[in-house]
């Protein structure tokens, strides 16, 4: 679980989500996370054609889980509680996303973290999880 000091949600937000998601780089393969910080604070982890973003969104106060699929040209963008749905892994509103404050800001990692664990499965195959993700109704661009 993500233990976070006494600073703000957006001070706090980097060190608690790298923790909290250390999974996808000692379990899953995915590289160490790259911060960027422009419109919102995002960790991305890369593993091959596949990318996971993690945002937060200090205008809404929210954590937005995004899964990024390069296919055949394609790159797809999906929103991790339509994953969920689409894998018939829970309803699209399972997922806490809010992050007020630091304890629900924990929360909120916790639970798109314990999902993602779960969703891991159907993301192990490019080609199937280029269509769950078409399930899911990912936004598509030219890669």
């Amino acid at each position: 679980m993500a233990k976070t000091g006494k600073g703000s949600v957006p001070d706090e937000f980097e060190p608690a989500a790298r923790s909290t998601f250390a999974f996808l780089t000692d379990e899953l393969g995915f590289g160490r996370p790259l911060l960027s910080v422009d419109l919102l604070r995002t960790l991305t982890y890369t593993r091959g054609q596949q990318k996971i973003q993690v945002h937060y969104d200090q205008g809404t106060r929210g954590l937005y889980t995004y899964v990024i699929a390069t296919w055949e040209g394609t790159e797809y963008h999906a929103d991790l509680s339509a994953l969920i749905f689409a894998a018939g892994l829970g309803h699209r509103n399972v997922l806490t996303v809010s992050a007020n404050n630091l304890r629900i800001m924990d929360k909120s990692l916790e639970s798109q973290a314990h999902y993602l664990r779960l969703l891991a499965p159907f993301l192990q195959e490019p080609a199937e999880a280029v269509e769950l993700m078409r399930k899911a109704g990912a936004r598509q661009w030219p890669a």
